[in-house]
């Protein structure tokens, strides 16, 4: 696969990924106005352990199976490819209906465990999502494996429009019962949203002739070793491949998990110190003077879990997909054993990310009040936690994307090792900060950025070693950031200018961030951030040259 069409497939990715946060994020901010904060905190935290679960049968696989599946797909071998699809298949199949059985029927003992026993119908709601995600994941996998990020594009973006409307729907209609069965309602949304993208997958593969049959003209002498392979032998190969993902990307769910816990278990003792002392200005809610302790540790746990996460993940997702569609990519080259081009499309795939990463960190930072006033009119706490979090973006971003590399280079284990290390520096940071109440619900915030930083200085060390990659990170990564500095500073000050002459916070807002969008493009070029070359690598690329000349 040629760096233009890595680079068209993380476009098509990263739009679909893109308007499906965005959706995510606008039905949530009905949702809110509906659950509020404490709802928020009880439907984030069951949806969180169903992430823990799908993460050992779905989150991995799209990544995975499009490794394997591309390292035959690019060598002609077809019927072997999509061999790895059916097995795969299997497999992730009878895992799923395993997993979801024991979310229905371990869902009390769960809620237990957590010390929140309202956790148990949403998380029996959430059970049978776990199968249909996760025939999903391993079909957008075999699609992404050859080059194809069409389907999983449309799939995601029909599964979250049919999520968001199922869920608003739900929970208004069961709000009347509770603030708990509201919080249910919403994560059935999940389910007939994973539904709906399913079948857009299922009709895009009859639609579809694919190559599944081997042709001798195409056949690369390097496929032989991928023909007359056993069941057991490509089974083996998914496994090999999964399980480090899998790993990797379950410590991640795990420590959410750890997150929420760690919170029920030490913020109450933290706000019933911060209420005795009469410290309120410590606590960013609303009349938290007029709350008992569970409610304001609940709102606390809703704004972490429900607001900054859901803001965070909208560019975090955007640049997950650049890593999706790098992986299948460098496997190619790695199949070919030509680490030149493996070298190219690294530093590439760090640059574009970057390029994103800078702009979202800042722009985040700056407008965190803003943004919440204009998503959240009626609950709009939870600016603090943008404002003090939204610079973990840039360590999340070169994590992501050096892990995508790492695994298309065939060393998934290497990125398990690095996450588990920055996880347990994680929960250690957690109990730290946690000990002191003027830290309060920052403490995760900060330990995530310390977490990400750890984990992208060793998945980043390790590949210029292992490659004898260098990397130029004036140009990759300090250039954006002043770009995206510069783009603040200008679209910021127009924001402020024209709320204080006229105050129509949201108006201001819409207008700053799009000037901003083309404040960055301007100044990204004026300093070098953005060069022709990337922009002649763009899709369409050739014409904007054109429109600039």
């Amino acid at each position: 696969m040629s760096t233009q069409n890595i680079l068209k497939g993380a476009m098509v990715l990263a739009l679909a990924s893109v308007t499906s946060k965005i959706i995510g994020m606008l039905y949530k901010i009905p949702i809110t106005n509906i659950i509020g904060d404490q709802g928020n905190a009880i439907y984030a935290s069951a949806y969180n352990m169903y992430v823990l679960l799908i993460t050992f049968s779905a989150i991995g696989m799209p990544s995975a199976i499009s490794k394997l599946v591309s390292e035959r797909y690019s060598v002609g071998a077809y019927r072997e490819a999509y061999r790895v699809y059916k097995i795969a298949l299997c497999y992730a199949t009878m895992l799923s209906f395993l997993l979801a059985s024991i979310l229905w029927f371990g869902a009390e003992t769960i809620a237990d465990t957590m010390k929140n026993p309202d956790l148990m119908m949403p998380l029996r709601a959430l059970a049978p999502t776990s199968v249909i995600v996760t025939i999903m994941a391993v079909s957008r996998g075999y699609f992404q494996g050859m080059g194809r990020m069409g389907p999983t594009a449309i799939s995601q973006v029909i599964e979250q429009i049919f999520n968001a409307i199922a869920s608003v729907l739900l929970a208004y209609y069961f709000i009347s019962e509770g603030v708990v069965e509201a919080a249910t309602g919403s994560t059935l949304g999940t389910g007939i949203g994973a539904v709906a993208g399913l079948l857009i997958l299922v009709v895009i593969a009859l639609r579809s002739k694919v190559k599944t049959t081997n042709k001798e003209e195409n056949l690369d002498e390097l496929a032989e070793k991928f023909i007359g392979e056993s069941s057991g032998s490509v089974l083996k190969g998914i496994l090999i491949t999964v399980i480090p993902i899998v790993i990797s990307t379950s410590i991640f769910a795990i420590i959410t998990n750890i997150d929420t816990l760690m919170l029920n278990t030490y913020l109450p003792n933290l706000v019933d110190e911060i209420v005795y002392n009469e410290q309120y200005y410590l606590l960013p809610v609303t009349d938290s003077d007029t709350m008992d302790t569970l409610d304001i540790v609940n709102s606390l746990a809703g704004q972490y879990l429900g607001k900054y996460l859901t803001l965070i993940n909208v560019p975090v997702a955007l640049i997950l997909t650049i890593a999706m569609a790098a992986t299948p990519s460098i496997s190619g080259s790695m199949a070919k054993n030509d680490l030149d081009d493996v070298r190219e499309k690294s530093k590439m795939i760090i640059k574009l990310g970057f390029l994103f990463a800078a702009p979202s960190a800042v722009g985040l930072t700056l407008f965190a009040y803003p943004i919440m006033n204009l998503l959240y009119r009626q609950i709009p706490d939870g600016g603090e936690l943008l404002i003090w979090g939204s610079i973990s973006i840039l360590f999340i971003a070169t994590a992501q994307l050096t892990t995508g590399i790492l695994q298309g280079m065939g060393k998934q284990s290497i990125p398990t090792k690095h996450a588990f290390i920055a996880c347990i520096i994680k929960v250690l940071c957690n109990f730290v900060f946690l000990q002191y109440a003027q830290i309060n619900i920052y403490s995760v915030v900060h330990s995530t950025t310390i977490c990400y930083l750890i984990y992208a200085i060793l998945n980043t060390r390790y590949i210029k070693n292992e490659i004898e990659l260098e990397l130029n990170w004036h140009l990759l990564a300090i250039k954006p950031i002043i770009a995206a500095m510069g783009m603040g500073v200008i679209s910021f000050s127009v924001y402020c200018i024209l709320n204080w002459i006229i105050p129509f916070s949201g108006l201001w807002l819409i207008i700053s961030v799009s000037l901003a969008v083309v404040l960055y493009a301007i100044i990204g070029i004026l300093i070098g951030a953005i060069t022709k070359n990337d922009i002649e690598n763009i899709p369409g690329g050739h014409k904007i040259l054109k429109l600039l000349k």
